[in-house]
């Protein structure tokens, strides 16, 4: 997924309340982003994005083409989605005794409503007590914040109501035609439609078509996120592939950030009669002593014999922030085969813009840095550098770099 649509996506998860980190793919995009992270792949490329208007994007890139030097390779592609916030006025009931404590009130309110409640509107609405919860003072001569839609029915001083947003009919759109610049002015098109079905459910079809094949293959994913529960119902045309992938998150208890997930996924293609199945296991702390998460992460192929052990600790892991890129951490993958017994170890480091993986394996570096020029105009570039035992013999380090290039970005 290249950076623009990802920028897009993370706007439209952040008005549907949508929490991509809790998804089956995010594990694995998480590793992919810090270990196998995409490098520019000519030597200079130009990227303009705009947003033409209120959640409408396109954005154009040029750059020099891999089939043919003498020519200019780009794409164009265009993002468009709309929010649909309708209140549904449902109500949180929680009676109020006399005595209790209103600090704790609060938190029982963050904990146990859905995940769909808009938290700037009742942190706006209750924010003097939150923030005198934050300090650590509680909240005295406690007053309901009612909403324009009470219910004249509902005793205010028994029950916090508070509304919840419904975003169904919301959805996303985003297409993206490349033009490779080869002879026969091959054409490559993908897109990726969204649409918000209900609170917690969502369809999403993802497609991909070439000119030089004349073939165009989609993959579809029904959607369901709650609370402590993901599941995705699967379906490729191309290999008439059938998949379920699920996942359950387990909460600590308090103020605590910890968490532990457990999921699987199956798959089956009846085209070709390939299954595949997978199980994985997530635990997310906070180091009490320096106050950085702690990742760990276990997948286990038992029809392949697969083992994948990840390990990092991270600033901003689930913290996505496409202006400043704030994540920093260390990160180390391990990979075991249990048949053939072979391994694969790589270690990542990334400090904001700065991106360091090794391949202990094929003595592989991937580098990437990013320079903010200013708040429109930002510069990258990195290279693939090889260590061998040729390294010393080389006149110059451009001899030892398998892949280079610079990326100047505009964004509007």
């Amino acid at each position: 997924m290249d950076s623009y649509l990802e920028d897009i996506l993370y706007l439209y998860g952040r008005d549907t309340n949508w929490d991509e980190s809790f998804t089956y793919n995010y594990i694995i995009k998480t590793t992919d982003d810090l270990l196998r992270f995409n490098i520019p792949s000519s030597f200079f490329k130009l990227s303009i994005s705009a947003e033409n208007s209120k959640n409408n994007f396109c954005n154009f890139e040029f750059t020099k083409s891999l089939y043919n030097k003498d020519r200019i390779q780009g794409h164009i592609s265009y993002g468009n989605y709309k929010i649909v916030d309708n209140y549904d006025f449902k109500y949180l009931k929680k009676q109020v005794l006399k005595n209790e404590d209103l600090a704790s009130n609060i938190i029982k309110i963050n904990k146990n409503i859905r995940k769909s409640i808009d938290i700037n509107e009742y942190i706006n609405n209750f924010s003097k007590y939150y923030k005198d919860f934050i300090n650590g003072n509680n909240a005295k001569n406690f007053n309901h914040v009612i909403s324009s839609a009470l219910n004249s029915n509902i005793n205010s001083d028994q029950y916090d109501i508070i509304p919840i947003k419904n975003f169904k009919s919301s959805q996303f759109a985003y297409g993206k035609m490349l033009f490779t610049g080869d002879v026969d002015n091959r054409t490559i098109t993908t897109g990726m439609l969204i649409r918000q079905l209900s609170l917690n459910s969502r369809f999403l079809m993802k497609f991909h078509s070439d000119s030089k094949f004349k073939s165009l293959n989609s993959t579809s994913y029904f959607q369901y996120q709650g609370k402590k529960t993901f599941m995705e119902l699967t379906y490729n045309t191309n290999e008439t592939l059938l998949g379920i992938r699920g996942m359950k998150r387990f909460l600590s208890s308090g103020l605590d950030k910890s968490s532990f997930k457990v999921g699987f996924e199956l798959w089956h293609g009846f085209k070709n009669f390939t299954p595949h199945s997978s199980i994985t296991f997530q635990y997310d702390t906070v180091s009490t002593q320096h106050l950085k998460p702690l990742n760990f992460t276990m997948n286990i192929n038992p029809l392949l014999g697969h083992v994948v052990l990840t390990f990092g600790m991270w600033e901003n892991l689930h913290y996505y922030d496409p202006i400043n890129r704030k994540r920093s951490g260390m990160f180390s993958h391990l990979f075991f085969n249990l048949y053939s017994l072979k391994s694969n170890l790589n270690i990542g480091y990334q400090y904001k813009e700065m991106k360091i993986a090794c391949n202990f394996n094929d003595r592989l570096v991937r580098l990437k840095h990013g320079i903010k020029l200013s708040d429109n105009f930002t510069v990258s570039w990195g290279g693939i550098l090889i260590f061998n035992n040729d390294l010393m013999n080389k006149d110059s380090i451009f001899d030892t770099l398998l892949q280079y290039g610079f990326e100047l970005k505009y964004i509007s």
